[in-house]
């Protein structure tokens, strides 16, 4: 024999198929390899994200744990804060009834004042109508003595006489 193209295309066939198969498992491996070699580098590139992300948190978890911790220092001087307007409010009342209670001492201080100036006017009016009136009083003690005098320089009494006693 003599081969044909078409036996010598099957006889080789095989060879081909072995060939390509060949060519098809050294593709997969590459392909494989390259595969595996993504992963490798996304499962690397993952791994540094979440240690990354993790970094990020813990720092979070600090921030907020700061921010608890302000916010209770925060709320505390608030309260104390409170607590004093509270005092300021109660004192301020205190000053306000005090501040009346003065206003009112002050108005009867005034009324006081005025009586003290008219009782003052009027103990000067009385010692003035005294004084004229115990001139006026010496004036005419003074005459009602001097019409004594005269009185009995003009009606003296004769002692009763011993003829007189015996009637």
């Amino acid at each position: 024999g003599n081969i044909t193209p078409e036996d010598l295309e099957e006889l080789t066939k095989p060879m081909k198929l072995n060939a390509a198969a060949a060519e098809a498992e050294k593709e997969k491996s590459k392909l494989e390899k390259e595969a595996t070699d993504a992963q490798k580098v996304a499962e690397e590139e993952a791994r540094a994200e979440a240690e990354e992300m993790k970094k990020q948190h813990d720092l979070l978890k600090d921030k907020i744990a700061e921010f608890k911790s302000k916010t209770t220092l925060c709320e505390t001087r608030i309260k104390e804060i409170e607590a004093d307007i509270a005092k300021q409010k109660a004192e301020s009342a205190k000053i306000m009834a005090i501040n009346k209670e003065m206003i009112e001492e002050q108005r009867k201080f005034d009324e006081l004042k005025k009586k003290v100036l008219q009782m003052t006017e009027m103990k000067e009016t009385l010692l003035s109508d005294l004084n004229k009136e115990s001139t006026l009083r010496k004036k005419y003690y003074n005459e009602i003595e001097d019409l004594k005098g005269k009185v009995r320089v003009y009606c003296r009494c004769r002692p009763i006489s011993k003829a007189e006693l015996e009637r």
